[in-house]
């Protein structure tokens, strides 16, 4: 009776301990199953807050290149106002055999279409408004093809294609110092511009990595201490 009252309380106290390690062990996998949960909502989160940052870094590089480029646009203009046309292949031909890139005369010789209100491009074209000439209304905005030598006003121009021109007027109305000055500064104002939302966006991107490194060993520490 002894024997068999201890062999009871052993198996009571063995079923308890069972019962025990099988609550500790819902317990864990419960909790594991929770760190579980918490590391996947916190991976995601990463993820979107990465992919917004690298959209935001991509927004802002495309920024950057608009206004790159529209204050490159917004140069020509203010150096050059109108649309003009291309004369390329246009004007008198020269029929002559002299060398001379330009005379001097107080008008157009005859044939001989005028340019006025004109200036020098950089490339040696010249763009103005011409008149007296059969193929384009007088007064229309037009560009020729680069001339030989340096435009001169009250003088007759050779392209290097042929065409002569009259220039009517004095000298030349190329970008002033102030409108050079202009492009430059709006051209250093857009790479400045440029270089500091590439950097924001450098910041940006290490701040996450850090998170990311972070939330990895957090998530490291929690699984050791559901083990423990």
């Amino acid at each position: 009776e002894i024997a068999a009252k201890k062999e009871a309380e052993l198996e009571k106290k063995r079923a308890a301990e069972e019962a025990k390690a099988k609550r500790e062990a819902e317990i864990a996998a419960k909790k594991e199953a929770e760190l579980e949960k918490k590391r996947a909502a916190e991976e995601a989160k990463a993820k979107r807050d990465a992919e917004i940052a690298a959209k935001k870094a991509a927004q802002l590089a495309a920024a950057a290149k608009r206004e790159k480029k529209q204050a490159a646009q917004d140069s020509v203009k203010k150096a050059s106002r109108g649309v003009t046309i291309s004369l390329f292949g246009f004007g008198n031909k020269d029929s002559g055999d002299t060398d001379s890139s330009s005379s001097s005369d107080s008008e157009a010789p005859a044939g001989v279409p005028t340019i006025t209100g004109w200036k020098q491009n950089r490339d040696g074209s010249v763009t103005g408004r011409i008149s007296g000439s059969s193929a384009f209304t007088n007064g229309d905005p037009v560009t020729t093809s680069p001339i030989v030598g340096k435009a001169v006003g009250g003088t007759v121009v050779k392209t290097k294609s042929g065409s002569r021109y009259f220039l009517s007027g004095g000298a030349p109305s190329g970008p002033t110092p102030a409108q050079i000055a202009a492009e430059k500064r709006a051209q250093q104002q857009a790479e400045t511009k440029r270089k500091q939302e590439e950097a924001a966006a450098k910041k940006a991107a290490e701040a996450e990595a850090r998170k990311q490194a972070a939330l990895e060993k957090k998530r490291q520490q929690e699984e050791e201490a559901a083990k423990r």
